[in-house]
Formats: C-alpha cells, structure tokens, sequence
C-alpha cells in the first residue's frame, strides 16, 4: 500500500475551528491531527479489506472471509524541515503518522510494518534545487505601493488555485513624508506645512536627516509596507495551494521597483543611499524569510519592456486576498486567506479579534483620514488618531480599503511613537 504525498500539517491549520483554540500550540496539534487521522485511515482500510466475499458454494451462498497476513504502508516525505521555525525534519513527523496507520490496519492484518521513501521531487525543491521560485514584484511609488505576487506552476504538481494576486496600497512615497511631517509637528498645521517642505527640499538637493528622524521613517516604512509585502505572500500561498507539499522549500525572489525605497535610508548620503536601502531590507528580511532581493530601477525596467516580446499572453483579472479576519457587526464573516470576489454585507471591517490585525493596526476600527488630521486639534496623537466607525464594500479586499482611508496615520503613529520613545 502506498500513501504519496500525504497531507500537509499547515493544511490542518485552515480550520477556523482549530485558529479559535485558546493558548494554541499549532505543531503538536497538527502533529496529534495527523497521527489520529493515520490511525482512523487505517482503520477504515482494515474494515473495507476484511469485509467477507459472498462467493456460491454447493448451489448457496455463504461468506468467505479473506485471509489477512501482511502489508506494508510506504508513505512518502519531502526532506525538510517539519516548520519553518523548526529543524525537526518531516520524517521524523510520519514516522509516528506511520505507526499510527499501522495501528490501525492491525484491526484486519495479522501484522502490519510502514517505510519512509523521500519524495524526489519534493526533495529538489526543498533543498532549493528547482528552477522555479515565487516571485513578488513591489513598486514603491510616489503615491501608492503596488504588491503582485506571482506563484509558479511545478511539473508533476497539480496547477495553483489561483496564478498570485495583485494589490494596490495608497501608502506611497508622498504620504510617507506627509506622516512624517505632521508626526514631527504636533499636529499644528504652520510645523507641519514647513516640515513637509524640508523634506522634500532635502531629497530634491541630495542631502541626509538625523539619525533619529530617518530611523523613525524607516521603522514606519518596514512595520507597514513590508509587513503588508509578507502578509500578501503568506495569504497568496496559502489560497493557491492548500497543501503547501508542493511549493514547501521553493525561493522567494522579491523585486523591488520604485524610488520610495530610499526613504528607508534618508541618514546616509544620496550617493550611498541605494546601497544602503538593499542592506537594510535584507537584515530586516533575514529573520524573518529568506529572499532573494533583485533591485529594478526605471532605466532596468525600460530596457527590460523593449526586449519583451510582446503579444500571445492572455490578460489574467487582478485578484485581491482580504488578508485579514472581517465581520459584520462583531460577528466572523471570513478568514483571512479568503479571495475578495464574493458577495458580504455592504458594510464590513477587520475583526479587532484578530491577533495579527491588533499588531498592525491596533485596536481602532478606524483612523483619522489626511483631510480630518487638523480638525482634531492639538491632542489628536493623545486620541490615537481614533475615526468614527466605517464600514467597507466587502467584495473588495477590506484591508486596502481600510488602508486607503487609514494608512498615512498608521504610519503618523508609528512614527511618532518612535520619535517619543528617543
């Protein structure tokens, strides 16, 4: 008996059941999960493989019960790791889904024994040996950040649910400065007004900030836009293959297209900024996900478009991942992973519950949009920025539209924590 590709752990994690589970420790949960399920699919092989034949005997009929020495299980693994945070490695994990399977098929073998095979497959692209690799295009604007990601299609794998998806974030270079600014005012409008002209004229003639205020920018800038860059990965994985076997140890090649990425580096002198940029982004990246990072500029990517060939591509629609819990009136509408094109009620918002949306975002449903930052006087950072309650077309992804409206005071809040804290 052969059991290929048996299911992912992670997979086990998409129940909303299981996600509501108070003080959750997900590894050794999926790892009881998979060995119960093991045990009940050997037993369900038990009891379909001992049920007795009606063969005709003497001109009757009568039950013949078949006679069940030995079976051997082969179950395959990929070779790596049980977790991304852990070393345990796969095999370890189905040795004990194997015991249990053959636990389970004792009900009808006299005995039954199991093998680990490694998938081939599945090794080459764990060990980082495939040619293919997920690849996420970020273009940090002026005005926007624009997030597609793309997800490849492996030989001998069934093809993704969906090709990647594609997002736009009303959180570029300009609000940035503009956060800043009225982050660094006080909220007094005349502070703010010569803020924002400083910083703009010190980009325009080349010049670098204190290490204090460009570090707060900077923090802003990785909390937010590259939080936002990995949440859209994470949720496009997880929509496009349900069992992660498939694209579990593939490269991450992110391409970085924009000049607001040199915001993150306004304490170094223009002429080393760029370089700097790429450094920073990769220590921010390394605890947390290992990124190939590939830096286009608007000259690389002109002479990329001439040298295309173009015509034959079919258009493919953008698809939007929610990327956070919403509700309706307090009440779970839908997870995370889901692809923002069904019909929910008009009027929807993030799930304060939400654990990663409280990181973010905190605990508000809103904040103050740009226009409403100086109609909320002197003490507006003392109220958190807080907005009324609002509600988002939920056939859309509610996380830009929530963003949209209040992205630029996150980012003001984020980075006004951080000058208070220095």
């Amino acid at each position: 008996m052969i059991a290929d590709r048996f299911k992912s752990p992670e997979l086990l994690l998409l129940s909303e059941w299981l996600a509501n589970l108070p003080q959750l420790d997900a590894k050794n949960v999926s790892r009881t999960l998979l060995e119960s399920y093991g045990s009940l699919l050997g037993r369900a092989l038990a009891a379909a493989h001992a049920t007795p034949l009606v063969v005709a005997e003497g001109g009757r009929w009568s039950l013949r019960w078949p006679r069940l020495e030995k079976v051997q299980a082969v179950l395959t693994y990929p070779q790596c790791a049980w977790t991304a945070t852990a070393s345990e490695p796969f095999q370890s994990v189905f040795d004990g889904v194997g015991a249990a399977l053959c636990k389970g098929l004792e009900a009808a073998w006299t005995s039954a024994a199991h093998v680990l095979v490694a998938d081939p497959l599945a090794a080459r692209t764990a060990s980082g040996e495939s040619t293919e690799a997920i690849e996420a295009f970020v273009d940090f604007g002026g005005l926007t950040v624009q997030v597609t990601v793309r997800i490849p299609e492996l030989p001998a794998r069934p093809a993704p649910f969906i090709a990647g998806s594609s997002t736009t974030y009303l959180l570029g270079g300009e609000r940035i400065l503009d956060a800043a600014s009225f982050a660094a005012a006080e909220a007094e409008r005349e502070a703010f007004r010569k803020a924002a002209r400083w910083w703009r004229s010190l980009i325009a003639r080349g010049g670098h900030a204190q290490a204090q205020e460009a570090g707060a920018i900077r923090e802003a800038i990785f909390g937010v836009v590259l939080t936002l860059v990995l949440r859209q990965i994470e949720a496009t994985l997880r929509r496009a293959t349900l069992d992660h076997g498939a694209l579990r140890g593939a490269r991450l090649r992110l391409f970085l297209l924009g000049e607001g990425w040199k915001l993150a580096a306004l304490d170094v002198p223009d002429a080393e900024r760029e370089a700097a940029t790429l450094q920073r982004i990769e220590q921010w990246f390394a605890p947390r996900a290992a990124a190939e990072l590939v830096r286009i500029d608007k000259r690389r990517l002109c002479a990329g478009a001439l040298q295309a060939a173009g015509g034959g591509a079919p258009e493919e629609t953008s698809v939007e991942l929610h990327g956070v819990d919403i509700g309706s009136g307090g009440g779970l509408l839908q997870r995370w992973f889901a692809v923002a094109d069904t019909p929910f009620p008009r009027r929807v918002a993030p799930l304060t519950a939400d654990p990663w949306w409280r990181e973010f975002a905190g605990a508000e449903s809103s904040l103050l949009r740009m226009e409403q930052w100086f109609g909320a006087g002197a003490d507006a950072f003392a109220g958190g920025l807080a907005g009324g309650p609002i509600g988002f077309d939920g056939t859309r992804s509610v996380l830009k539209q929530w963003l949209d409206v209040s992205g630029a005071s996150l980012i003001a809040l984020r980075i006004h924590s951080a000058l208070s804290s220095r």
